[in-house]
């Protein structure tokens, strides 16, 4: 019979699970992270996993999101209500480097990412999504800084500069440069 776990025992269980992914992620990628490993290093076994997930993309999409919180923690914090169009600027800057730094999530044109996408529910995509423009909307709000365009339309063209990272070493050139330059040079088209 299966071991009952008590609350607590599952949570630190998930948090486990959650931590060695992303290690696992960030040194094999995707298709090699294996349920067995890092249900070995969390200290339960296989079967215990699907007390807690029902599948290893479920967990992987629990890492994106405690990634993307990481990320919205920083920037609620670095962002205060007299923040300029500067401050803003500066910010991205920084998600964009850290981004760079665990580019085996960001790198979209990867067939391994590819992968992980595919085999994504949908409807947990959506949410993403939706969290994502949610959490950046509740960011700018609380700062000084207007849109001179419709928000969608920042927030695509703000996706659209971190999707350089995909394509960075076919740029021709140093990619956080060109970032930098793109994004300077549109902050005026975009805010007040």
């Amino acid at each position: 019979m299966a071991k009952a776990f008590t609350v607590d025992e599952k949570k630190l269980i998930r948090e486990k699970l959650i931590d060695e992914c992303e290690v696992n992620w960030g040194k094999y990628g995707y298709k090699k992270t294996s349920i067995d490993t890092i249900c070995k290093e969390a200290g339960i076994s296989k079967g215990a996993f699907y007390i807690f997930y029902d599948s290893k993309e479920l967990l992987f999409c629990d890492v994106i999101d405690r990634l993307q919180e990481k990320l919205i923690t920083f920037c609620k914090q670095s962002l205060i209500e007299n923040s300029t169009k500067q401050d803003f600027s500066n910010v991205f800057k920084q998600i964009y480097r850290e981004y760079d730094q665990g580019n085996w999530i960001i790198n979209f044109s990867s067939p391994d990412y590819q992968s992980l996408i595919n085999r994504i529910p949908v409807d947990r995509l959506k949410q993403h999504s939706h969290n994502s423009t949610i959490n950046f909307h509740e960011i700018i709000s609380k700062t000084n800084i207007k849109y001179k365009i419709e928000e969608a339309k920042a927030i695509g063209t703000f996706n659209a500069l971190l999707s350089l990272l995909s394509n960075k070493d076919k740029l021709g050139y140093n990619h956080y440069e060109i970032f930098c330059f793109l994004l300077d040079n549109i902050l005026d088209e975009i805010f007040e």
